[in-house]
């Protein structure tokens, strides 16, 4: 955050206000009696179970009751207020896939086709702003996949599943934070479609289509590295199978399985693209993190876990994912890290390998109030 000098007339104000205020004692709180309405006791307080008169629990911009975009498997409550609250809660009575969505290092946004996936590596700043904008590199999907919505399947602490439905043609992806991949599956015989489809942001805020220059500098067992602009990509269908290119189109049919990968790549040097091949089939299934906390020495301990499945038993594959850890992590690891990096707005992020890390970092507590020391004026401090 930047600070400017204060103006005369803020100080004035101030002095204004400090002198309208005064000193006043701040009195403990009673312990509130039941509210009226359906409730139940926490503590010492109180929770409502229905909201007040007025307030409208999951709505949209127009004030309406929505409820969760959920599928029929879906298990757990619907939570919200999170990076990709916009896949289950339509805010836009006309958006029903999602708005822009951030889960570095890629960025994301759901379309009846499927999943818009881009990698936003240069900052715009533009008078007070600084930001990383969404702009579109791929458009991932299945053949004639028209979907009317698109709905969460599951979600964990820092992943989610998506889920596009056209007749018998079915799409789920799950991506997250930290994750260079999105992990896809289908249902049907729809073949896998990767359009280039580079879209950015004009200077007024408007997406605007741009044609780029597109190369494929790898294509063999399943496997396509592609640079759209100056962004590298790798396409891994299973290792049985092929992609095909027409135009800026990849399509393939899977070989009869029913998943593939698509993963932002750091660079596009051959032995980048065999390290992510190795972990491409290592489909991550569910992310949680788990505290520790040793108050002798302020130290606090998280973890960040993750559970994968093996999808491809070619010869050489691993099931442990490919996951980057933001510079607050990876500054507080002690985990190996690997020699590649992606830009992100908090910082670089640096690529690990592995089911879970940990980070560790001093945590004195927060104080309530900041006590009063002997020697204190205790006059001059109220005035």
């Amino acid at each position: 955050m930047l600070f400017r000098k204060a103006s005369p007339l803020s100080l004035l104000l101030l002095g204004a206000l400090a002198t309208a205020c005064g000193p006043s004692q701040v009195k403990p709180r009673s312990i509130p009696s039941a509210p009226e309405g359906p409730s139940h006791k926490v503590s010492k307080g109180f929770v409502v179970t229905v909201a007040p008169e007025g307030i409208v629990v999951g709505a949209d911009n127009k004030r309406h009751a929505v409820k969760p975009k959920v599928t029929d498997d879906f298990e757990g409550p619907p939570t919200s207020n999170d990076w990709w609250s916009s896949l289950i809660w339509q805010f836009d009575p006309t958006e029903p896939y999602s708005f822009e969505m951030f889960p570095h290092p890629l960025t994301l946004r759901a379309l009846k086709e499927g999943l818009g996936l881009g990698y936003s590596s240069k900052a715009v700043v533009k008078g007070r702003e600084y930001k990383f904008p969404y702009e579109r590199d791929l458009v991932v999907g299945l053949e004639g996949l028209a979907s009317p919505d698109t709905k969460v399947a599951s979600y964990s602490d820092w992943a989610v599943t998506a889920d596009w439905r056209t007749g018998e043609s079915h799409l789920r992806a799950t991506f997250g934070h930290g994750m260079p991949f999105v992990y896809f599956e289908r249902q049907g015989t729809a073949a896998a479609v990767v359009d280039v489809s580079r879209l950015v942001k004009g200077d007024k805020g408007e997406d605007k289509p741009e044609k780029a220059d597109v190369k494929v500098w790898s294509d063999a067992g399943g496997v396509v590295g592609l640079t759209v602009g100056e962004h590298h990509y790798g396409l891994f269908a299973p290792t049985s199978a092929k992609w095909t290119r027409k135009g800026d189109t990849f399509t393939s049919s899977l070989d009869g399985k029913d998943y593939f990968s698509v993963a932002v790549l750091p660079d596009k040097r051959p032995e980048t693209l065999k390290l992510f091949r190795e972990h491409a089939y290592a489909f991550i299934t569910e992310t949680r993190v788990s505290w520790k906390y040793d108050e002798k020495t302020a130290a606090l301990t998280t973890t960040f876990a993750t559970k994968s499945t093996l999808k491809d038993d070619a010869a050489g594959l691993s099931n442990a994912p490919l996951t980057a850890l933001y510079r607050h992590q990876w500054l507080h690891t002690a985990d190996k890290l690997l020699p590649y990096e992606y830009v992100s707005p908090r910082g670089a992020m640096k690529l690990f390998v592995g089911a879970s890390f940990s980070t560790t970092m001093s945590f004195g507590g927060v104080l309530p109030v900041i006590p009063v020391v002997a020697s204190v004026d205790k006059a001059q401090l109220e005035n």
